[in-house]
Order: C-alpha cells, then structure tokens, then sequence
C-alpha cells in the first residue's frame, strides 16, 4: 500500500511467509490470508502485495491465460504487485531448505532464466507510474554492495544496466552482520548505490547467559538456515547455522554478543534473555526511509511456522497485522521514535 507520497514510499509483506510452490497454492495464500490482513490493517486504497515467486509458480505465472486472470482478481480486489521475492528457486517450507536456498546461483543459466521470466511477470503486473522490485541471491555486506558497484560502473560506460541495478537492504541480515543500519543505509546512498527494497525484518540478538544459550535451543529447526555472527574477544566470528553457534558459546568465555539470523516479528521485544534488533529500524534509520532511501518496504518475516510458541501468536494474520502497527508507528510515521 502507498503510505507516503512525496517520495513515494510502498509497504507490503512478503508471501514467502506462506506455504506453497504452484502457482495456486500463491494465489490461495492472497485469498485465505493477505485479503484477511487488508481487511485488519484497514488501510484505504489499494493493498499491495509482495509476491514469492519459485520458479515452478513463475513458469505458470508466465503463461498469458494465467496472468490476465490474476490481473483481474487483482482489479476486483483493489490489489496491486509492486515487488517480488526471486531470492529461493525452489521449495522453501516444510522440507529443509538450508544452504540450498542459494541455488542455483547466478554462475548457472537456470538463475538466469528464472529471474528473467519474473521479470517480465512483474513488468505486465505493474500498475502505471510505480516501479517494481526483484530480490535475488546476490551480496552478504554493505561494502561488497558498495565494490560491487564500482566495479560495473567503467563496464556500464554510456549504457542502462546500473539504472535497473540496486541493492535489497535486509535490516536482519545487516543487523546479524554487526552493521549500524543507519550508517549502513547511509553509505548507501552516498555512493550512490541505489536501494531497490528495504527488506524489514528483525534478528534475535543475545548475550550468551547459560540460561540464553538454553533458550536459543528452541531456535533450532530443520528446515531454515540460521547463520550466527558473535562478538568474540573485539573480533567478529561467523558460524554456518546455530546449532554450530550453540556448541561454540558453551566453551568460549569471551563470546560477549550473538546474533542470530532468525527472523522473529518486528513487534517482539525480548523474551528471557532474548531480544531483538528491531531497535535500529528506528531514529536515523526511520528518516533515512522517509526521506527516500528506497520506495519500497517489504515486511519479511518468514519464520512463523518454526517460531517457538512463546514468540508467536495463534493467528499468522494478526502477527502480519500487528507488524505493520509496527512500521507505521515507529518507522514510516513521522510521530515514531
């Protein structure tokens, strides 16, 4: 939904929070719940949507008959695409995803093709005058994005392609990194680098206690990778998944901070010796968005069905719901903290 106009500035939340690969089992997803989240939000003019996309979805989205459908639904219902999630090419819930969840990467033709095909979706889905978004499997921290950068502009001499290039700004992901999203954010934008879409989603941040570590334990699923950077004697210290975080902490006294990448909802706080990076998303950060960081938000939390009971509520619709309570008082509202 445009929340703002003057820059204009998009909010929705990411599909990938629901289950399904097919094509139908998206558009059920719109129907059964981000038609109950509009409703709750109670947001005027239309909704708009952030898809997932996996490349089974994509090749039967692609097809003409299909597309004029869902265009009319979307007409029907005073809904509107803007952004789209291409980041996993294949099954992302209920079996394990892990590491796999990178491939294929963009040294394969499949990625190629893939995002291709959602691209040329998004372009017909688009409503006039707004500008569309695809995220992909690309770059860890704020400076590869930044070199990244500098090392297409001499290749892009009198061409486009850094027109239709720009980063998504994971604020979990950044967070987990150690970066300052503000200063990250920042940087960004003084070099130029344009931000296609914030990614709005908060990591579980700790102090390694005997009775935190014990509650992380619950943290630990099967399906989802959970990579873990800790502040170890002044330096940085990654671990693949948080199992291997979990087993390190336990004999590491200098081990001062954890950061978890586990998406938990923005709303949530702290939980027994638990809490949340959704801190940084205020302040600086906040106005940075406001001012024209990026036109796109995109609430991402698509942890829900492995959340630990206690940090969870009953209803994934009201969980969505009061995330977007949450940006709007203390992100996209100039009244926020």
């Amino acid at each position: 939904m445009k929340i703002q106009d003057k820059p204009p500035l998009h909010l929705t939340y990411c599909l990938n929070v629901h289950r399904g690969e097919a094509w139908e089992d998206c558009l059920g997803a719109i129907r059964d719940y981000a038609l109950k989240v509009r409703d709750r939000v109670g947001q005027e003019g239309p909704f708009g949507l952030g898809l997932r996309l996996g490349d089974v979805a994509a090749k039967e989205l692609a097809k003409a008959r299909v597309r004029k459908a869902f265009k009319e639904f979307l007409q029907r219902e005073n809904l509107y695409v803007f952004t789209v999630n291409a980041f996993p090419f294949g099954q992302f819930h209920q079996s394990p995803v892990k590491e796999n969840v990178y491939s294929p990467d963009w040294r394969t033709g499949e990625r190629r093709e893939y995002t291709n095909r959602v691209a040329d979706i998004l372009a017909d889905l688009l409503p006039e005058g707004v500008d569309g978004s695809i995220s992909t499997v690309f770059l860890e921290t704020t400076d590869e994005a930044i070199e990244f950068i500098k090392e297409m502009m001499p290749a892009n001499v009198g061409g486009d392609l850094l027109s239709y290039l720009g980063v998504c700004f994971d604020t979990s992901h950044q967070a987990v990194e150690f970066e300052d999203l503000a200063g990250s954010l920042g940087r960004l934008i003084e070099a130029q680098v344009p931000v296609g879409k914030i990614h709005l989603s908060s990591a579980l941040q700790v102090r390694p206690t005997a009775k935190a570590l014990e509650r992380l334990e619950a943290f630990c699923d099967g399906v989802y990778l959970h990579q873990v950077k800790a502040m170890v004697g002044g330096q940085v210290v990654s671990y693949a998944d948080l199992p291997a975080a979990l087993a390190a902490a336990a004999g590491e006294p200098d081990m001062k901070e954890m950061r978890v990448h586990f998406h938990v909802p923005l709303y949530f706080q702290s939980h027994a010796g638990l809490f949340s990076t959704s801190g940084q998303l205020t302040g600086k950060f906040a106005e940075r968005v406001r001012a024209g960081a990026s036109s796109h938000l995109e609430i991402e939390t698509y942890t829900f069905d492995v959340l630990p009971g206690e940090v969870k509520t009953a209803d994934i619709t009201e969980s969505i719901a009061r995330e977007y309570e949450w940006v709007r008082a203390n992100v996209t509202s100039r009244a926020g903290r």
